[in-house]
């Protein structure tokens, strides 16, 4: 995710690092998505045989980074920890993306008129 928005920051010559706020909420939905779509949903997820250590618990034979990273999105425990996604953190989301790509519009339009401008000699 970091690779995507350095790259949008060089080629659009935007300061992403400077905005940083108005694209934080993308690593964990991109971390949501990815925990729905790679492990079915589950939240904590069965350790390979070869990782699992036993005597730990739940440490032990589930891969806990997920529920621990982000325990906001995590309704339930152990293995019977899912994703979920409320109403309310998806409108959240929803804001922060209509802000993110209005800004991004915003930007890029003052970066075409600046080219514009240079290109007809009208600095």
């Amino acid at each position: 995710m970091v690779r995507l928005w350095t790259e949008v920051g060089e080629r659009c010559g935007i300061d992403i690092a400077a905005n940083a706020d108005k694209i934080a909420f993308a690593t964990p939905l991109n971390d949501v998505r990815n925990q729905i779509v790679h492990d079915g949903g589950d939240a904590n997820p069965q350790l390979s045989f070869e990782k699992c250590t036993f005597g730990g618990g739940d440490e032990g034979y589930l891969d806990l980074k997920f529920s621990k990273k982000y325990p906001e999105y995590v309704e339930g425990s152990g293995s019977l920890a899912a994703v979920r996604v409320t109403e309310e953190q998806f409108d959240q989301v929803f804001d922060a993306s209509i802000a993110l790509i209005k800004w991004l519009a915003g930007e890029l339009r003052l970066r075409q008129l600046a080219h514009a401008n240079e290109q007809s000699g009208t600095v």
